[in-house]
């Protein structure tokens, strides 16, 4: 058996597209499948719009009122019936030969325990020319994941993301998400299934790639901002400073010196080249919100040492 899940939190339109995406499927004969859907509190109309799925998907849908994603996707694995538990989010549209493409992986490689398929964005409305511009620098804080060739995980640094993966329930129940990483309301703090992944791998449970099982993960509006890209990616480093702290004898309120200067050396670049027009400051922005936010967590570390 196979089990579909996804974490929702207040957004009951995009999940509604997501479930409906997934009434699209092209299941292989005989496969005993479900869908778990994890509410994570939503103050919206979340619950009647998986109450109108339940004659549609063999669906089932649980409230966890321990906020934040990685609470909400370990509650999906303990609630999982199956063997192996394909992961998706409610901002994701998935093609109908997507629930195949996995299980044929797993047909072809037994010896895997988990796999990973590419994320390409659709953008709500008409996006900037200079985001669009800059995706190879700043598309990941988007969800964008690009899968080159099929192969194993792991020869880079790339790993899959929680919305396009499938895992084999054991490995879940032997290291359950970390709660001090994944998103919650407020926090763009992410992470949770790196270092999953990586602790996966680290084991030497092994992984692939599988390229045609693309999804396609929504981009509002609101997310096409200077702003919001820096939100994403301080969040990045965030995760980053918790976990490879930074050290150094010389530090100033908490965050070495040189991690100071990496980060107003790559804002001042950024500035600078976004106001001369220049190419490149999108990687500068990524350079600077990144080290912001290990300054971050390092001052916040310090304080409550």
């Amino acid at each position: 058996m196979i089990t579909i899940a996804a974490c929702t939190w207040n957004r009951a339109r995009y999940i509604e597209l997501l479930l409906n995406s997934l009434t699209r499927l092209d299941v292989p004969a005989g496969l005993e499948w479900e869908v778990v859907v994890i509410n994570n509190n939503s103050p919206d109309g979340t619950t009647a719009v998986l109450d109108s799925f339940t004659s549609r998907l063999p669906l089932r849908f649980f409230l966890e009122t321990q906020q934040g994603i990685a609470f909400a996707r370990n509650r999906a694995a303990l609630e999982a019936r199956g063997d192996i538990i394909l992961w998706t989010d409610d901002d994701i549209q998935v093609k109908p030969n997507w629930l195949r493409g996995y299980m044929d992986a797993f047909a072809a490689h037994p010896d895997c325990g988990f796999f990973g398929g590419p994320v390409e964005l659709q953008f709500e409305g008409v996006p900037p020319a200079w985001l669009l511009a800059g995706l190879d620098a700043i598309g990941d804080a988007l969800g964008q994941v690009r899968v080159p060739r099929n192969g194993p995980i792991g020869e880079g640094p790339q790993l899959p993301f929680n919305c396009n993966m499938a895992v084999r329930r054991e490995h879940h129940l032997a290291i359950p998400y970390d709660t001090r990483y994944g998103r919650k309301a407020g926090s763009l703090v992410s992470g949770e299934e790196t270092v999953f992944m990586q602790e996966l791998l680290r084991l030497g449970v092994r992984g692939r790639w599988i390229r045609d099982v693309p999804v396609l993960h929504a981009v509002p509006v609101e997310r096409q901002s200077i702003a919001y890209l820096r939100r994403a990616l301080k969040g990045v480093g965030y995760e980053l400073g918790l976990r490879y702290p930074a050290r150094s004898k010389l530090d100033f309120l908490g965050a070495p010196l040189w991690l100071w200067r990496e980060a107003l050396t790559s804002e001042a670049r950024f500035r600078w080249r976004k106001l001369a027009r220049s190419p490149g400051w999108h990687s500068d922005l990524a350079g600077a919100a990144i080290s912001w936010g290990r300054i971050e967590c390092r001052m916040q570390n310090r304080q409550s040492n």
